[in-house]
């Protein structure tokens, strides 16, 4: 018994990560300091819920996190948002190991939790950045539509004689520039599309 309770004190401490040990009844039992830098709490923890130190929206979570840990053992990658000192939020990503006495019985449950604060900005700033391309590559897209379509209805009406009977030179010189104007609105259709479908967006 002596030798699991130093293992356990190895484990506690010696991780970089936040760690939380409660009872069956899910109150704190014990913590490491990391646990303290990153909530900014202490002692005045210990006897307490866990679920206390838990956003209220998430705490369904954790009851199911805690029934997952006793029927199977652990629960892995659960994402909650726990409280932090003067209500700060910080998303964490937690994972439980269940902890059993000499005996084989469930006793307590070890949460090591991960600060995914930094991870959740990149992929926020991430997301903006992609909203700001598919947005700019949608205006200038749409906006580059409509001049094509009239540059090449002026074509048109130039090729078939409407200012005057055209040459053959001035003709071919028509064609070329049809050509043209259709491969780039393929190009813009083309570019739409993989917008589309970058954005999940069937068309």
């Amino acid at each position: 018994e002596r030798a699991r309770a130093d293992a356990l004190s190895l484990i506690v401490e010696g991780t970089p990560d936040a760690i939380v040990i409660v009872d069956a009844d899910v109150r704190v039992q014990r913590f490491n300091k990391a646990l303290t830098d990153l909530l900014g709490c202490g002692s005045e923890i210990m006897g307490r819920y866990f679920s206390e130190f838990v956003c209220e929206s998430d705490e369904a979570i954790v009851r199911k996190c805690v029934g997952e840990c006793f029927l199977n053992g652990h629960s892995d990658n659960i994402e909650i948002n726990m409280i932090g000192r003067e209500g700060r939020e910080v998303p964490v990503l937690a994972n439980t190991t269940l902890l059993r006495d000499v005996r084989g019985n469930p006793e307590k449950i070890l949460w090591v939790v991960t600060d995914v604060t930094v991870l959740r900005e990149a992929e926020r700033r991430l997301k903006e950045a992609m909203e700001t391309k598919s947005a700019f590559t949608s205006m200038v897209s749409h906006e580059l539509r409509t001049p094509l379509m009239v540059i090449k209805e002026s074509i048109n009406f130039l090729s078939e004689g409407f200012s005057g009977n055209a040459t053959e030179e001035q003709i071919d010189f028509f064609e070329m520039c049809k050509r043209n104007i259709d491969r780039l609105s393929r190009l813009i259709n083309n570019v739409l599309d993989f917008q589309k479908l970058a954005s999940g967006v069937k068309s």
